[in-house]
Formats: structure tokens, C-alpha cells, sequence
């Protein structure tokens, strides 16, 4: 056998050796680093979520806050209307009360009326 075959069988030997050797250490390498990936993954996947419940806490006390100011402007609306019509009242009482001495003036002394007009 030539000599240049017999290199060539101990470098094709030699890289099979350094294949079997590099190919295990480089596959525990892509498993590590696929392991990394997966951590920082589920790591941010639970970052994403305490946010996420975050915010949803946050637009919930948003909803409240309007649900409480509007029942609290609604409050101020009906005691709002309540005082009107209670003045309204009020206002017939004085007016049926006026009508009532204008008719008794009227009665008492009937020129009154015409010099009103």
C-alpha cells in the first residue's frame, strides 16, 4: 500500500474520532442553550402574566371608579331634582297664597282690582 493511502486512512480515522467526540459535546452545547431559551422564555411568559393581572387590576379599579362617580352623580341629580320640585312646591304654595289675599283684598275693597289693571 502507498504511503498517501495509508495518511489518508488515519486522517479520515483522526476525523472520525474528533467527529465522535465533537458531535456529543456540541449537541449537550444546543440542549443547554435550548434550555436557556426555554428559561427565558417561561421567564417572560411569567413577566407577560403578572402584567397582564396588572393591568387588569388597574382597568377593574377603572371601571369602579366610574361606577362609584357615576351613582354619586346620579345622587347629586335626584336630591338636585328632589330640592326643585320641593321649591316648585314652595312656589305654588306662595302663589296660591297671593291669589288667596288678592281675592280678599279684591272682596274687602273691589276698586283694588280695577286699579291693578
Amino acid at each position: 500500500m502507498s504511503t498517501w493511502i495509508i495518511v489518508l486512512i488515519v486522517v479520515v480515522v483522526l476525523v472520525l474520532i474528533a467527529a465522535a467526540v465533537l458531535v456529543p459535546r456540541l449537541r449537550r452545547k444546543a440542549a443547554e442553550r435550548k434550555r436557556e431559551q426555554a428559561q427565558q422564555h417561561l421567564l417572560e411568559s411569567q413577566n407577560s402574566a403578572v402584567e397582564a393581572e396588572r393591568e387588569r387590576a388597574a382597568a377593574q379599579e377603572q371601571v369602579a371608579a366610574a361606577r362609584r362617580e357615576r351613582a354619586e352623580a346620579e345622587q347629586r341629580a335626584a336630591e338636585a331634582d328632589r330640592a326643585s320640585r320641593e321649591r316648585m312646591a314652595e312656589a305654588d304654595r306662595l302663589g296660591e297664597r297671593a291669589r288667596e289675599h288678592h281675592e280678599r283684598a279684591t272682596k274687602l275693597n273691589p276698586e283694588l282690582d280695577q286699579s291693578d289693571r
